[in-house]
Formats: structure tokens, C-alpha cells, sequence
């Protein structure tokens, strides 16, 4: 992960990573956006978690919301590797919040 150290602000990648036209790409590049989006927010919550403050909670699910309601789309994928990526990512943010 990197490459997310990079980023100043990792959570404000996510609505550019998690466009709904990236169902028109082919499966596998889904794939690879699904997953880059996954470990972004991973580290990005595992920072805050390190310095977290209460004021934190308010845009935690704010960026949770965006991505469940992003890859929400997809679970309708005609591609079922997609399909899989999505189903799998779901349930483990809300394992993760709940």
C-alpha cells in the first residue's frame, strides 16, 4: 500500500475510482478498480483509527456511503467475476462497521 501514502487525502480518490462508468469497462478492469478502491479506503480508515477524533465518525460514513452505494451498482454486473468482487467487498464493510 504504498501508493496510498502518497496521497494527501486518500478518501477523496474514491468517488473518482468508484464512477458508475466503470461498468463499461471489461470485467477484469472492474476488478482492478474494485480492488484498488478496497485497499485506498483500507488504509485510509486505518489512519484514521490511529489519530481518530469523534469528528471523524461524520466522514467515515459519509465515504462508506458513497462506496457502498457506488459498487451497489455493480452487483448487477452481467459479469459474474464482478459480481463476486462486489458481493465479497459489501459484506466486508459491513463486518467492518458492524
Amino acid at each position: 500500500m504504498l501508493y496510498c501514502s502518497e496521497l494527501a487525502e486518500p478518501q477523496k480518490l474514491l468517488p473518482y475510482i468508484l464512477q458508475p462508468e466503470i461498468s463499461r469497462l471489461s470485467p477484469e478492469t472492474m476488478a482492478v478498480y474494485i480492488q484498488a478502491a478496497t485497499k485506498i479506503f483500507g488504509f485510509w480508515a486505518m489512519e484514521l483509527a490511529e489519530r481518530w477524533n469523534d469528528e471523524d465518525l461524520a466522514e467515515v460514513k459519509g465515504v462508506v456511503d458513497l462506496i457502498v452505494s457506488r459498487i451497489t451498482i455493480l452487483v448487477g454486473s452481467e459479469h459474474i467475476e464482478v459480481q463476486e468482487r462486489v458481493s465479497h467487498r459489501m459484506l466486508r464493510l459491513y463486518e467492518l462497521l458492524y
